[in-house]
């Protein structure tokens, strides 16, 4: 079975470096302390912080929770501020993780399409009043592979703060292909009071397995899911948050290394689909590790996913990212597989797809 619900890679080769300076340095000083660190190990915590102040925001730890992957940051801070019933903007399409996390807090999304610069300025505009929270995925998108531009993240800080909204933007699909200068979070366009919470995370970056993410955001609110995250689990295992700390001041040089490897992939896939599936569109993204492909003639994706089971892909159709039904002709197709996976992938879609034209 290729399952096409999973975007990440194998694990980066500074892991194992990592690990082995962990092992070799830290461990004796770890294990003489609790071990329990709810908000985060400092320094760990003190990484985060110089890694966002590197990107033009500048954090202090006490602005920063470090939790166990970006999906705890985005459940926590939906049982912050989500009420039953309550108003959540989203982008359409999304992340299904993000409706899972929202719709089980009880929200009601406000739906705002997307252009080539992010989520729409002229939707915001109407979905934001009277909003318990709006979600954003600037970098990049996911599953469009949008990268929002600089004004349109100023534009998103402006209507939010104004309408006293407060703002989610996630990271945690940060992965780029090329060099291409990537704008600073919404928070940078913010004043200090706004209510902005950047959530990151290591595991497209870096690996799955490593269950590192954290949140950024006013120390005030940061102290309050802090004490969320207590309830939770007393905080995120010591020893892989001392090596997410080895490979956080890396992270720049991880992800372009690893574009290498994705933009391989991806110009790969491309090539093949467009050789054995020629029907199918999309537009190249700048980032992420999936293509967000259209089937031809308004195909219901989710009808084509059936059949694809028997040719033993898991597809994840369009409407597990936009339940309005306007997405229902897409699916994602992730590139970060081995070349001879995506030979396969593509074998078994061709397969897929001519069985449903029969």
């Amino acid at each position: 079975m290729i399952s096409l619900a999973v975007a990440s890679p194998g694990a980066v080769p500074q892991l194992r470096e990592a690990l082995d300076d962990v092992m070799r340095d830290d461990l004796d000083t770890l294990l003489t302390e609790t071990g329990y660190h709810p908000s985060g190990l400092p320094a760990l915590r003190e990484a985060v912080a110089s890694h966002y102040t590197g990107l033009g925001l500048p954090t202090t730890p006490e602005q920063i929770l470090i939790t166990t992957g970006a999906t705890q940051a985005l459940s926590l801070t939906a049982q912050l501020y989500v009420r039953r019933a309550s108003p959540v903007v989203v982008e359409t399409p999304s992340w299904p993780g993000c409706l899972d996390v929202l719709l089980a807090a009880g929200a009601r999304p406000r739906r705002v399409a997307l252009d080539e610069e992010g989520i729409r300025v002229d939707g915001l505009t109407g979905a934001l009043p009277g909003a318990a929270l709006l979600c954003v995925t600037p970098t990049f998108h996911n599953p469009t592979g949008t990268l929002m531009s600089t004004a349109r993240r100023r534009r998103i800080a402006e209507l939010a703060y104004r309408h006293r909204v407060p703002v989610i933007e996630d990271f945690a699909y940060d992965t780029r292909l090329t060099d291409v200068p990537e704008p600073p979070p919404v928070a940078a366009f913010s004043t200090p009071d706004a209510e902005v919470l950047t959530i990151g995370s290591l595991s497209k970056a870096v690996w799955g397995g490593l269950r590192i993410g954290w949140l950024r955001g006013p120390a005030d609110t940061v102290e309050r899911l802090a004490r969320l995250k207590a309830h939770a689990d007393m905080g995120t295992p010591v020893l892989d948050q001392a090596l997410a700390t080895r490979l956080l001041p890396r992270l720049i040089d991880i992800k372009r290394t690893r574009a290498s490897g994705l933009l391989a992939g991806l110009t790969r896939l491309e090539r093949l689909l467009a050789d054995r599936l020629p029907g199918w569109t999309w537009q190249t993204p700048t980032g992420g590790s999936a293509l967000w492909a259209r089937l031809p003639d308004a195909t219901n994706a989710g009808v084509f996913a059936q059949i694809a089971l028997r040719h033993g892909i898991e597809v994840v159709p369009g409407s597990a990212t936009d339940p309005s039904g306007d997405h229902d002709d897409h699916i994602r197709v992730p590139f970060a597989l081995l070349a001879t996976r995506i030979d396969d992938l593509v074998g078994r879609l061709h397969a897929a797809w001519a069985e449903m034209a029969d």
